[in-house]
């Protein structure tokens, strides 16, 4: 019946949500009904538009107000993301002081610092950063306080603001959740507000973002569009969406 088939979609959903993805098997397996079953209403879903089918199973979609959790977001376009830091990577300069904001985006370029010589300073608001680097010799490292956000392990809100309003860094590296023409944007408040900061520091603004962010909106903005000097992103964005991002005086790097 109708009712039935609402609830098993529903229970399928919040399955996939809790467990951040699932295979048709599990799904078989958790509500108890045919393969044919599962795949039928991961169609439907997916035409709802509510979830993402991928080979032998489905993931969330992506609305303006869900994320991954942090390590699912580091294994998302990985050859994206390596390739972006090492674009990244050739701004740095012995002497330097950077800002990392908490991005995996940003921990791709971190690693690569850890397998350089280069003498820099390094400022973050990242745990998994912070434990890349720590036993780093020719890196000075700086953390920044404040709440920790689980989701993807960085220290944000007030504490973090106060922390950044007192500081002055070379260049500002930052991974968003959406970029356009208009705005960077990002799922949280706090850390829209933190991360706003972040680009206030820094003397040249440089943001990380693979070619899945160009054109996205995220629920919080960040600052305008105008803020930023340098976009680092891959041959496969959206060319006509990067144009209408260079258009308002943004040097964009395609890798």
């Amino acid at each position: 019946s109708m009712v039935n088939k609402l609830e098993r979609k529903k229970a399928l959903l919040s399955i996939i949500n809790e467990k951040k993805g699932a295979t048709v098997s599990e799904l078989v397996n958790l509500l108890n009904v045919s393969p044919f079953t599962i795949r039928r209403y991961l169609n439907e879903l997916s035409q709802e538009g509510l979830l993402k089918k991928v080979y032998g199973g489905a993931t969330l979609n992506l609305g303006t107000g869900l994320e991954y959790d942090f390590y699912e977001k580091e294994k998302r376009n990985e050859k994206s993301k390596i390739l972006i830091a090492k674009k990244a990577f050739e701004f740095l300069k012995s002497g330097m002081v950077v800002l990392f904001d908490s991005s995996t985006t940003v921990l791709s370029l971190a690693r690569l610092v850890k397998k350089s010589n280069l003498n820099i300073k390094i400022v973050t608001n990242s745990v998994p950063i912070i434990r890349e680097l720590m036993n780093k010799e020719n890196i000075e490292l700086f953390s920044i306080g404040g709440r920790i956000r689980k989701q993807n392990l960085s220290f944000i809100g007030y504490l973090a603001v106060e922390g950044l309003k007192k500081i002055n860094v070379d260049i500002t590296f930052l991974g968003v959740t959406g970029i356009n023409d208009k705005a960077l944007t990002t799922v949280d408040m706090e850390e829209a507000e933190t991360n706003n900061f972040m680009l206030k520091s820094g003397k040249k603004k440089i943001i990380l973002a693979d070619e899945t962010k160009i054109g996205r909106v995220s629920f919080f903005k960040v600052t305008d569009i105008s803020q930023v000097d340098v976009l680092i992103t891959t041959k496969y964005a959206n060319s006509g969406k990067l144009k209408d991002i260079m258009e308002n005086g943004v040097e964009v790097i395609t890798v």
